[in-house]
């Protein structure tokens, strides 16, 4: 069975969860740590917010965030391997499963979109 984008969002927050308690306990980078955390967590936030929307133009705007705090997230998934907080391995792993839930938000907007101009 496929995971809902919702599901692999908030599996990627809970590993990001994960890594930045030891970014936050061992290389005390609490300003970096934060940022990705509330990220990462937005996503999956947003998504469930977006299933209760009463228009689709309200789903639109909570499906908005998630595709920013997804490019976030991302970015500051990148920050981690410059700053040798993870490994090349970790980096393309978060970096692929963001990139995959990132397209399927584009995907989901743009299916809506179209949707709501027939």
């Amino acid at each position: 069975m496929k995971k809902s984008v919702y599901k692999k969002s908030e599996e990627l927050a809970l590993e990001i969860m994960a890594i930045t308690k030891d970014i936050r306990n061992v290389k005390k980078d609490y300003y970096m740590a934060d940022q990705i955390f509330r990220s990462s967590t937005s996503v999956a936030a947003n998504l469930r917010e977006a299933k209760f929307s009463n228009t689709d133009k309200m789903y639109l705007h909570k499906l908005s965030i998630s595709i920013r705090e997804a490019d976030e997230t991302n970015y500051w998934i990148s920050v981690m391997k410059f700053k040798d907080y993870i490994t090349q391995e970790v980096h393309d792993e978060l970096s692929n499963k963001s990139r995959e839930i990132l397209n399927e938000l584009y995907a989901l907007s743009r299916f809506v979109k179209n949707k709501a101009n027939k």
